[in-house]
């Protein structure tokens, strides 16, 4: 995961994310994650989340092109 993003208001934030996954070290997709919090007594959980899953025409990960 890189360049996140984190919009947070009282007891709610939201982290928007890009994200690349790779199995037995080959990429295999990769595309955006957006997680909901909720600050609890215990303190922030996830509240809810939804990904892309891209196989191309990615943005350029950190750790090299995708393309």
């Amino acid at each position: 995961m890189w360049e996140s993003k984190v919009l947070i208001h009282g007891r709610i934030a939201v982290v928007w994310t890009a994200y690349d996954f790779f199995r037995n070290g080959e990429f295999e997709h990769g595309g955006v994650e957006a997680f909901n919090l909720l600050k609890t007594n215990a303190g922030w959980k996830i509240a809810g989340t939804i990904f892309t899953h891209e196989h191309s025409d990615l943005d350029e990960s950190p750790w090299g092109s995708l393309k």
